[in-house]
């Protein structure tokens, strides 16, 4: 085995080979029903996530969605897919232009994501949607949009961050956030 040194019986390197890099992994890391090693599987992911987040840029966002959704129908996603199909729930429009189940769906999806790895960014976002939507409609909700906004701090969001997020939402930003 290329990670752990493990023999490879010579019956059953065929099985046990990395059809991405060729090299041998013992049962323990290499999945045999896609015959890729532990590696190759995680380059191939972020690549594939990658992909997504430039039809993102590109405002192919139902393209994208699939993708994400595939991934949490399967139970594979990553803090990281919920944060990005919550933003692709969207559809490039404003929180405010959306159905509320639309809405549900996408607080939804970053709770899962906050509560996978609680990130500032994520906080932020839950706070756009919350001011755009509840706070811009007067409906109550609690916590607010300002609570989001103090986690989103707390948990240290940067400029950049929200940079990108709003390019990605394709809408502008709040003044108040």
């Amino acid at each position: 085995c290329a990670k752990c040194g493990e023999p490879i019986p010579a019956a059953r390197k065929s099985i046990f080979q990395c059809q991405k890099c060729g090299r041998y992994f013992c049962y323990e890391h290499m999945n045999t029903s896609t015959h890729t090693c532990d590696e190759c599987r995680l380059n191939l992911r972020r690549t594939s996530l990658l992909s997504h987040i430039n039809m993102m840029k590109t405002r192919q966002y139902g393209s994208a969605l699939q993708h994400f959704e595939k991934e949490i129908n399967e139970g594979t996603a990553t803090d990281e897919i919920y944060y990005y199909a919550a933003i692709c729930l969207l559809n490039g429009k404003k929180a405010f232009l959306q159905e509320r189940s639309t809405i549900v769906k996408v607080l939804n999806y970053i709770t899962n994501a906050i509560q996978s790895s609680p990130k500032g960014i994520y906080y932020y976002y839950m706070a756009y949607i919350k001011y755009d939507f509840f706070e811009r409609k007067s409906y109550g909700i609690t916590p607010n949009y300002k609570e989001a906004l103090r986690m989103a701090y707390l948990m240290g969001v940067t400029e950049n961050e929200k940079t990108e997020m709003y390019a990605l939402l394709s809408v502008s930003r709040p003044s108040c956030l």
